[in-house]
């Protein structure tokens, strides 16, 4: 494997398994520009890879990814000039999804914003009791990005995906099972051996078997996904422009910034 790993990500190849560990539990896995920009080529350099049959995407620490780090570039955002573009995410989003071998998101603790886009890109997600879905993009004046309202509306339907995206309601693991965003519900003890039982199906399956299936779910699921891209590549600069963005995110800085003297 030829792939750097970026600060913040450790990798591992086990058994055919190549595990990515998003690795910033102070942060709840937040990703970092360096993140989003270099994880991509770890899930592209996992396609080619003849050894590897299965990719298993988690994160440490009690928590999956609580989405992109917004207190990175802050004075660069805050002037409309975000160090990270839409493209740069929805390369990330979409090196998952077009993976060449099944991505196996394991799931514990929060899954926010960005990260729920890495998780509806999976192909298999398995989530502990304690995980839940909040997209919350709308508070900050700004859109899902990374392709998420296609992976929303994909995966649970077009109300569902508004009620996430418009209302910023949470979802429960249970919620997010019947809702159609995971595919095992397990207790956070039984978490690895679920993992370890779907993987060894993996394996036994044959490689082009799989990819086949996996080409055949989005080609039917997933067919307008440039069209999204382009639509969030025009209009999230628009919205982070916008000054309702710039005093939304003044304020949520300001309470981050609260919580963390007390």
């Amino acid at each position: 494997m030829d792939a750097a790993e970026p600060a913040g990500v450790r990798t591992r190849l086990t058994d055919e398994a190549f595990e990515i560990l998003l690795d910033r539990p102070r942060r709840k896995n937040a990703l970092t520009n360096e993140m989003i920009r270099g994880l991509p080529e770890l899930f592209d350099a996992a396609s080619s890879d003849p050894g590897v049959r299965v990719v298993v995407l988690r994160g440490a620490g009690g928590a999956f990814c609580s989405g992109a780090d917004f207190t990175e570039g802050v004075d660069a955002a805050l002037a409309g000039r975000p160090t990270i573009q839409s493209r740069d995410v929805e390369r990330l989003v979409g090196s998952i999804a077009r993976c060449a071998k099944p991505v196996v998101a394991v799931l514990d603790g929060p899954v926010a914003g960005l990260g729920v886009a890495l998780a509806l890109a999976s192909h298999v997600v398995i989530a502990a009791e304690s995980a839940s879905f909040m997209i919350a993009f709308s508070r900050l004046g700004l859109m899902p990005e990374g392709n998420a309202s296609l992976l929303l509306a994909a995966s649970t339907g077009r109300m569902r995906a508004l009620r996430m995206t418009l209302l910023a309601e949470p979802l429960s693991a249970y919620e997010a099972e019947r809702a159609g965003l995971v595919t095992y519900v397990v207790a956070k003890t039984h978490l690895d051996e679920t993992l370890e039982r779907v993987l060894s199906t993996l394996r036994a399956s044959s490689a082009d078997g799989l990819r086949a299936s996996i080409e055949a779910v989005d080609l039917v699921t997933l067919a307008p996904w440039r069209a999204a891209a382009d639509h969030e590549a025009r209009t999230i600069p628009q919205l982070v422009n916008s000054p309702a963005f710039r005093s939304r995110l003044h304020g949520v800085l300001g309470a981050s910034r609260g919580d963390r003297d007390e």
